[in-house]
């Protein structure tokens, strides 16, 4: 009976000895190369979703908090001062915000758009750097019981609104509540453009950020603490679980809790499908590239009969000299897979440190982000070897080695 170590050693042999006919050499390359090409692939698209996703993160929890408090059912939830006091005493709660959110719409000089209309208190800029992204005007003037407005800076270009410009302000309208009255159904209010805010995200385009008491004036929020959401931030995400559960508990059954994944559930969902997409459809390449491991190890089989009786000779079973041809599969895998993780992670490596791809052909454009995830490693390693195995296993399973008294070894 041969030992393991000596099947593994003879697939080894295998791989590199000489052959009478040079196109196994050649398949089996082509065998190392295909698996080597698609395990770098592997490596650079899931990095490079992984950069994204990191990006939009990073984007998104500019302006998202750690948990937000929102209305199962309705539009508002009613916070009272009380209940404000004892979240802000809990450890690991850094800054509680009532925040009021609707689509108006707004009017300056000639244009118009939908916006959407935040109302937020002075604790929400301990939550967001505002001040960080100011790219004109400035917070001085900034106070709660203001009509004052930071603009995002897409949507000043929109409206093409001048600061400099005292004698016309930003004309908001938003519907009535209750019952309609057809000749005056809008509430209609001013807002004096004060700043503009600039940072890369589509909020820009859209957002309008006022004080919290012109805002509940403006939609109807008349009772004392009604707000659309209650916004926290914290110290450390450790706390996160900790705080959740008091929450719950403090405002009861009729408000939904949600962290950061879960207030864009659905974007990160779709992102991670799409992963997943990619994922499965270069491992189809690379079953189809397995092909060629099939073929090389068919050709070994007829160019190695004489060993093959030598082996059986020496006692080795038949199921035995068939596991040296599997192993010779998987050898071939194996530097597949290595070389194509090591060149991957170079290619990935050297796109971080140099960002040689952009995000766009213009001038100035951010480099592709990438990011390494220890996880995607060991995924990729045991799935492409999986697909070898397989390959090389379902080859010599399928193959019926005769006793040599038969003379014909192969069927």
């Amino acid at each position: 009976m041969l030992p393991d170590f000596f099947i593994r050693f003879v697939s080894f042999r295998y791989l590199f000895s000489k052959k009478s006919v040079n196109i196994i050499n050649v398949i089996t390359g082509i065998s190392i190369l295909a698996i080597l090409v698609v395990t770098a692939a592997l490596i650079i698209l899931l990095s490079a979703f992984n950069g994204l996703e990191q990006t939009v993160k990073n984007i998104f929890n500019v302006f998202d908090p750690h948990l937000r408090v929102e209305p199962k059912q309705g539009k508002s939830i009613i916070v009272s001062k009380d209940q404000l006091s004892v979240i802000k005493s809990w450890p690991g709660v850094a800054a509680v915000s009532l925040t009021i959110e609707e689509n108006v719409l707004a009017i300056y000089k000639d244009k118009q758009q939908i916006v959407t209309l935040k109302g937020v208190d002075n604790n929400y800029f301990l939550q967001v750097p505002i001040a960080s992204m100011i790219s004109a005007g400035s917070l001085n003037d900034w106070s709660e019981n203001s009509n004052q407005a930071i603009i995002g800076e897409g949507l000043a270009a929109n409206l093409q609104i001048n600061l400099a410009d005292f004698t016309h302000a930003i004309q908001v309208y938003f519907p009535k509540r209750g019952k309609v009255d057809m000749l005056n159904p809008f509430r209609e209010a001013s807002l004096i453009p004060n700043a503009i805010f600039s940072v890369q995200h589509e909020y820009t385009n859209f957002l309008i950020l006022a004080p919290l008491e012109f805002v509940a004036n403006l939609t109807g929020y008349k009772k004392e603490g009604e707000v659309n959401s209650l916004e926290i931030s914290l110290t450390q995400e450790k706390h996160l679980s900790n705080v959740r559960k008091k929450l719950q508990q403090l405002l009861g059954d009729k408000v939904q809790i949600k962290n950061r994944f879960e207030q864009h559930e659905l974007m990160y969902r779709v992102m991670r499908a799409e992963k997943l997409a990619v994922f499965l459809i270069v491992m189809l390449v690379l079953i189809i590239a397995s092909f060629n491991i099939v073929s090389a190890l068919t050709m070994l089989l007829v160019e190695k009969q004489k060993d093959i009786l030598v082996m059986w000779s020496m006692g080795a079973g038949l199921n035995r000299i068939k596991r040296i041809y599997v192993w010779e599969g998987m050898w071939v895998t194996i530097i597949g897979v290595t070389g194509g993780m090591i060149l991957g992670t170079l290619i990935a490596f050297l796109q971080m440190q140099f960002g040689w791809v952009k995000l766009g052909a213009y001038e100035g454009a951010n480099a592709y982000p990438v990011k390494f995830v220890w996880t995607d490693f060991p995924i990729i390693f045991i799935s492409v070897n999986l697909i070898g195995f397989l390959a090389s296993w379902l080859r010599m399973k399928s193959v019926n080695l005769l006793r040599p008294q038969y003379m014909t070894l192969i069927k």
